[in-house]
């Protein structure tokens, strides 16, 4: 179920325990059954640590999601790429020149031929700007998913601490509750992310390159 914030996160954002009503009430049974515990980071439970962890396995798929598309707009470049050398390399076929008939019909494929080379060189090198634009967007999704990730899992600790509260025993001192646990700062999916989309760059960059110095 999508909520609010436009994602869906199972096991944080689906089922009914993932409702407020619920999520407050979780809290509170925790806080009587003494789930909650204080670390030098502040106070945690097993509620938090596994919201935590799926939203970070969450993220990880997002990465591993654009290496994807990173892997098959690399292919797609590749061809690209091979297309544009071949015409770029093509040469007009010198025919004999049997009578001025033949030499104006032969004029005339030649100017068809080179027009048409030129259309098409055009729109493969229109083809890679737009994939570089892609590329660039790619990052800024991310980015923004990875904000709204947390944007959830704040959302949800604040309800479960708001249990908590309702829940703990009376004279029990009070650690700092932190408005959302922390996140892992490297995932495996972004790795593989960064090589596919610096593969990509790298072949897209060397065809612009080329252009630049020529």
């Amino acid at each position: 179920m999508k909520n609010r914030f436009g994602i869906e996160i199972i096991g944080v954002t689906t089922g009914i325990g993932s409702r407020p009503f619920f999520v407050k009430t979780r809290g509170r049974m925790d806080a009587r059954r003494n789930q909650i515990c204080d670390t030098e980071d502040g106070m945690v439970s097993p509620w938090i640590y596994q919201k935590k962890s799926l939203c970070e396995e969450y993220i990880n798929s997002l990465y591993e999601g654009a290496a994807k598309r990173m892997e098959t707009a690399h292919r797609d470049v590749i061809v690209s790429i091979r297309k544009l050398k071949e015409v770029e390399l093509e040469r007009p076929v010198q025919r004999l020149t049997l009578n001025e008939e033949q030499k104006n019909r032969n004029e005339m494929e030649r100017v068809n031929k080179l027009e048409n080379n030129q259309n098409l060189q055009k729109s493969l090198r229109l083809r890679l700007a737009e994939v570089l634009a892609e590329t660039e967007q790619v990052d800024v999704e991310i980015e923004h998913g990875i904000e709204r990730v947390k944007a959830v899992l704040r959302h949800q600790v604040l309800l479960y601490w708001q249990g908590v509260l309702r829940g703990m025993k009376a004279g029990r001192r009070m650690g700092v509750m932190p408005p959302e646990p922390k996140l892992m700062d490297r995932y495996s999916g972004q790795a593989f992310y960064v090589r596919k989309r610096d593969e990509l760059l790298k072949a897209i960059n060397g065809v612009i390159g080329e252009e630049e110095t020529a």
